[in-house]
């Protein structure tokens, strides 16, 4: 991880709006918890299921009659709010987004300009910066940056309510979640050259088909198709080892977590006799730990993201010096003829 990222000179720029963010971050965790509670209230009512969800739901400050009329009207009320405060979130987070992509890109645009100007030539990979690498570098922002925050939030708030109801599972439940982070991490440095790699062959491959389709003085037809094939195998063997490890990750997050569940369920099948916990709150427990999974399947993936917008990052800093490198500025766009050096 950088020492000095270059969203994080944007944020201090973009306070207010951050602030803002971060507030309807926290509201949105919170009614989204609320959800699974409010389920396990319904059973209470209608099975007699016991006091388990109505004490986590009293954690959080609500407290429901016993009548399913009041329940149904909560409900509704409950999923409207928290349909609102979702959507804000996710509207407020993609212009923030596209607002840091787009400083950005004109930035870099002004330092390809200045290059072109003293007669040096980008390289037409750089264009990927202005296409994929800048979903990336949002992506970074939204999902490593802003997402992160949110599900952290969430992860602090919903652990509350569980180890209010049982400390013992809800440790377990911790544990489990900082082994598999630390396989995560350790994995995808581990793997870090190959997406390195990826991006290197990508830009090769452009830059091979600007040069045979775009620039004046191209090579002859027959020489463009053989480096032109020659980098296709290239890219296309490095893509398979890419998507060997991808598709891994993404199949292993789901078992990691089943496999947390599983544990969970052992202990409160053999601390059975001597647990306090009813059969309600049984019910309360595991469907708030299920309705963590989506938000505990982004916390394990973030090194992913981190490591996708770290190495994006690369096609915006490469023009910097080393003074310059990771003290990146957001201002006002410059004056005509004056070129930034941020990156």
């Amino acid at each position: 991880m950088q020492t000095n990222p270059v969203w994080w000179a944007f944020i201090k720029q973009h306070k207010k709006e951050t602030i803002a963010l971060l507030v309807c971050s926290l509201l949105a965790s919170y009614f989204a918890l609320i959800v699974p509670l409010s389920i396990g209230k319904y059973l209470e009512i209608v099975f007699s299921a016991g006091g388990g969800k109505t004490k986590a739901l009293q954690l959080l400050g609500i407290r429901l009659p016993e009548n399913l009329v009041s329940f149904f009207i909560f409900f509704f009320c409950l999923l409207l709010i928290r349909f609102v405060f979702s959507w804000l979130h996710q509207y407020q987070a993609a212009l923030l987004g596209e607002r840091f992509v787009s400083q950005l890109r004109s930035q870099l645009f002004e330092q390809h300009l200045s290059q072109k100007q003293a007669g040096q030539q980008p390289h037409s990979a750089a264009l990927l910066a202005y296409s994929n690498e800048a979903k990336n570098m949002q992506q970074w922002l939204v999902k490593g940056v802003i997402g992160l925050t949110k599900d952290l939030l969430f992860f602090a708030m919903a652990l509350y309510v569980l180890y209010s109801l049982n400390a013992v599972l809800t440790i377990t439940v911790l544990l489990s979640v900082i082994v598999f982070y630390l396989i995560q991490r350790q994995y995808h440095h581990s793997y870090k050259n190959v997406w390195e790699e990826k991006r290197k062959r990508q830009g090769s491959l452009f830059n091979q088909v600007s040069r045979s389709l775009l620039e004046e003085e191209a090579e002859a037809s027959g020489e463009s198709q053989k480096k032109y094939r020659a980098k296709e195998t290239k890219l296309l063997n490095i893509l398979r080892s890419y998507h060997f490890h991808k598709s891994f990750l993404r199949a292993l997050n789901p078992l990691l977590l089943y496999v947390m569940l599983a544990i969970v369920m052992l202990i409160l099948r053999w601390d059975a006799a001597k647990s306090s916990l009813t059969a309600g709150d049984v019910v309360a427990y595991l469907l708030v730990l299920m309705h963590l999974f989506p938000t505990l399947r982004n916390i394990l993936k973030i090194e992913q993201i981190w490591l996708q917008g770290e190495l994006a990052a690369k096609k915006f800093t490469r023009f910097d010096s080393p003074a310059q490198r990771g003290q990146a500025r957001f201002s006002a766009p410059a004056k005509s003829g004056e070129i930034k050096s941020q990156y």
